[in-house]
């Protein structure tokens, strides 16, 4: 945390969250490079500003390899929007890696992500620090199903695991016992 002070403006406080590459992974800047390499020893971290589909041939690539891909979408300024993992041995067709925030409503994702992929989501604009969430999903119908009891904010980002549906909703209310369902 930095706090700028101006004898003439009302002192600002900035919130600086540096996330690193994990040890034992090597970056690429493609996922069509992991194709030339002769052998891959390490997981693998690959950050972008723009979806690119998860291809069958990267997947069959991790899965030989018995290797992870921590697979990051990035804002314009460099800013860690969300981090999905893809665990090998579970996954064998094409991965759209896609979330997208509802214009209506930021607080509702939308992704057509599998079951069981860890995703780590920035939601620092909109929730605090230690904020405790439920996380929920709804299929087309709009019936509510808990994802999550609760999840805590920590450093601006929540950690949660797809359970398949394609809506996931933030929110400090409980939405099922509240009447949504």
């Amino acid at each position: 945390t930095i706090t700028i002070n101006d004898a003439e403006l009302t002192p600002q406080t900035y919130t600086l969250i540096v996330y690193k590459q994990p040890k034992k992974t090597t970056k690429y800047d493609t996922l069509e490079d992991l194709k030339d390499e002769e052998e891959l020893k390490n997981d693998i971290y690959y950050v972008t500003t723009e979806s690119d589909k998860i291809s069958k041939d990267i997947l069959d690539l991790l899965n030989k390899n018995k290797l992870k891909l921590y697979y990051n979408i990035e804002n314009e300024n460099k800013g860690l929007l969300y981090q999905i993992v893809i665990p090998y041995g579970e996954y064998t067709t094409d991965i759209n890696p896609t979330i997208t925030r509802s214009a209506t409503s930021p607080l509702t994702l939308t992704t057509e992500l599998p079951a069981g992929i860890p995703v780590m989501i920035y939601v620092g604009d909109i929730y605090a620090d230690n904020t405790d969430l439920k996380v929920y999903t709804y299929n087309e119908i709009g019936t509510y199903t808990d994802l999550t009891t609760s999840v805590r904010v920590v450093d601006g980002y929540v950690n949660i695991t797809t359970n398949g549906e394609k809506n996931y909703v933030f929110s400090g209310q409980n939405m099922i016992a509240g009447g949504f369902n």
